[in-house]
């Protein structure tokens, strides 16, 4: 993907929010600062009805969000997870990913697969299923967008 396209998605999640203060709009901007993932609390990956965890487990993740929009259909997170393998059923959401640091491997239900690293950015579309295999711990910028 070119510097260019990447400069862009990088740019969303940067997102602007509008919110009211003193029945003024002002202008807000979140900013995606990496370092605030190491204060944060390191929780265990656990399974969902869209995610089953293969290995290891008890692999852990830290989480920030960093924007959430006024209705909730909007977030941008950073994470930090331990190598950890899933199994992916029906996503839930449409969701961007940048990738900061670490690499990972996702493979469709049909064997596509594609190895990611530091300053690749792709789409995981609500009702994906697949495989999510870190080959590495990993640093991520997220945009999630639920309809």
């Amino acid at each position: 993907m070119n510097s260019k396209v990447n400069s862009v998605l990088f740019g969303l999640a940067s997102m602007i929010s509008l919110s009211a203060a003193n029945a003024e709009d002002t202008l807000k901007i979140s900013n995606i600062d990496i370092h605030r993932l190491d204060s944060a609390p390191s929780q265990v990956v656990e399974g969902a009805e869209y995610m089953t965890v293969v290995k290891p487990k008890g692999s852990t993740v830290k989480a920030v969000r960093v924007f959430e929009s006024s209705d909730g259909k909007l977030t941008s997170d950073l994470a930090e997870y331990e190598p950890v393998d899933l199994v992916l059923k029906n996503w839930p959401i449409d969701e961007f990913m940048y990738i900061l640091e670490g690499k990972l491997q996702i493979t469709d239900e049909k064997g596509n697969s594609k190895i990611y690293g530091p300053g690749d950015s792709f789409v995981v579309p609500k009702g994906f299923s697949g495989t999510w295999h870190q080959l590495s711990k990993i640093k991520k910028i997220t945009v999630n967008y639920e309809r």
